[in-house]
């Protein structure tokens, strides 16, 4: 018994990852979720952030971009993601209070182009704020109904200008059917060519 208590308290090291020389950390980024407002942020999204956080594989210079067309506040945002996950917050205080710092949130509906504009606005002061260096992800966590649109959106803006420093993340299903999927697939092509 002694033993398999021991056993359990011991810190494991993963064999797979024996002999590299350092962690692989990604570079300077803002992650902006479209749909921020949903079930997915709140219990996986923000979560797994914070633990990446916490195990410093994500770099100092990264941010986190809610969005969704509720009014919400940056701190309204914070004090979300804060109460979905309550215990993990209280067991570690100070990690959460440096990650959170790092969490913004901007109303926007991608089918209003003001609203879109101003992303791009908000976006360059969190690239000022947080040295992220206009490099930026697009989480798109919306209704497939809005995957196309959304990225012409993104496109017409400015924000999808830049393919070295700007992707997008498709939430599934991808499509409904093959023809809608081999759609979507040229739309989003057509977006990014270099």
């Amino acid at each position: 018994m002694g033993t398999r208590q021991a056993f359990m308290g011991a810190v494991l090291t993963n064999p797979l990852r024996v002999g590299l020389r350092q962690e692989r950390v990604i570079p300077p980024q803002c992650l902006v979720i479209f749909g921020a407002s949903g079930d997915l942020t709140h219990r996986k999204l923000v979560p797994a952030l914070f633990e990446l956080f916490r195990q410093r594989r994500l770099p100092s210079e990264f941010a986190v971009l809610g969005c969704a067309r509720r009014p919400w506040s940056d701190e309204d945002f914070r004090g979300k993601m804060a109460e979905a996950m309550a215990q993990e917050v209280a067991e570690h205080r100070v990690a959460w209070e440096q990650f959170a710092a790092g969490l913004f949130y901007e109303p926007v509906d991608l089918e209003d182009p003001p609203s879109v504009v101003r992303l791009g606005q908000r976006l360059e002061a969190i690239d000022r704020l947080r040295a992220t260096r206009g490099n930026r992800t697009f989480y798109l966590s919306v209704s497939p109904n809005f995957y196309g649109s959304g990225c012409r959106s993104l496109a017409a803006a400015g924000l999808l200008s830049d393919p070295s420093r700007s992707r997008v993340v498709i939430e599934k299903p991808f499509g409904r059917d093959y023809g809608s999927a081999q759609e979507l697939n040229r739309v989003v092509q057509t977006l990014f060519v270099l």
